[in-house]
C-alpha cells in the first residue's frame, strides 16, 4: 500500500508531532502575507496556521488526504489545490511557500527537485521566501533496520491496536532510503504494511540544488526553535529566497 492512501492512519501516526508547527508559525507570522503550504496532508500544520489568522493555502497529488483536510474544516477562504509538487500553476503568488515533515524528501533525482524549486520560485512574490526541512543524514539515521525491524510506536487504529515496525535500508550511492512501515495487531489478525521512499540531502549537495534553480540560503537552523546547525543536527530547518539568476539550460 501506498503511504498517503490511508489518510486515517496518518493522522494516528503524527498525531504527537507538533514540535515543527510552532516554527512555521512564527516564520510565517513574521513574513506575513499569504502562504502555500506544499505536501499539506491532512492539515496537521496548515490547520494550526490558519487558526492563528495566517492565510494560508494547500496543496497536495494526494485526493485522499485532501479530502481529509476538508473533512477536518479548514477556513472558507484557504484554498486546497490537486497538483503535483514538481510542476503546478496556481494562478497566484505568494509571500511564503512552506514544505513541512520532509515534503521535498520525496523528490528522488535532481530533475523533480529542481522542478519543484522552479516552480516554487515562480509562485513568490518579489521578495517571497521558501521555508522548508528536511533530514540531515547523519549516520545514526541511515543505519539499516535489524532483521526483526524497529519498534516505532503501539498505535490504535480504527478501534483496534497495532503495533508499529520499521524496515530501513539505504542506497548510498543515490542517497535513497527504503521505508516499510509494517503494523502487526496485538491481538487478532489484520496485518498489514505501507511503504516510503526518501532522498536524502547533505547540507552541501541541498545548497547546490537550490542554487541550481536560483535560490540563495539565507538561514539553516539545526532545529525549529532556532538552535543553531551542526554537523550532528537531525534536521535542517532552511529558509531560501531567489537571489541567483537561474542558469540557462
Amino acid at each position: 500500500m501506498d503511504y498517503y492512501e490511508d489518510p486515517e492512519r496518518y493522522q494516528a501516526e503524527y498525531a504527537g508531532l507538533a514540535a515543527d508547527i510552532e516554527g512555521y508559525r512564527a516564520r510565517a507570522r513574521n513574513e506575513g502575507g499569504r502562504v502555500l503550504e506544499l505536501g499539506c496532508g491532512t492539515g496537521r500544520v496548515l490547520l494550526p496556521l490558519a487558526r492563528a489568522a495566517i492565510a494560508i493555502d494547500g496543496l497536495d497529488a494526494s485526493p485522499a488526504m485532501l479530502d481529509a483536510l476538508r473533512r477536518n474544516r479548514p477556513p472558507p477562504e484557504t484554498r486546497l489545490f490537486l497538483a503535483d509538487m514538481r510542476d503546478f500553476s496556481l494562478g497566484r503568488r505568494y509571500r511564503l511557500v512552506i514544505a513541512p515533515l520532509n515534503a521535498l524528501m520525496h523528490l528522488l533525482d535532481d530533475a523533480d527537485v529542481l522542478a519543484s524549486l522552479r516552480s516554487i520560485r515562480r509562485h513568490l512574490e518579489p521578495g517571497g521566501r521558501l521555508l522548508f526541512d528536511v533530514h540531515n543524514p547523519i549516520p545514526e539515521l541511515l543505519r539499516p533496520s535489524p532483521p526483526q525491524g524497529t519498534l516505532v510506536r503501539n498505535l490504535c487504529l480504527r478501534g483496534a491496536w497495532f503495533a508499529q515496525r520499521e524496515f530501513f535500508s539505504y542506497d548510498g550511492e543515490r542517497r535513497i532510503g527504503d521505508i516499510e512501515y509494517r503494523f502487526e495487531p496485538l491481538s487478532g489478525t489484520g496485518a498489514f504494511s505501507v511503504r516510503l521512499r526518501l532522498r536524502y540531502f547533505p547540507p552541501a549537495e541541498l545548497d547546490r540544488l537550490l542554487s541550481a534553480a536560483g535560490f540563495s540560503v539565507l538561514r539553516r537552523d539545526g532545529g525549529f526553535g532556532g538552535e543553531p546547525f551542526r554537523a550532528e543536527s537531525m534536521t535542517q530547518f532552511v529558509e531560501a529566497a531567489p537571489g541567483n539568476p537561474e542558469p540557462s539550460e
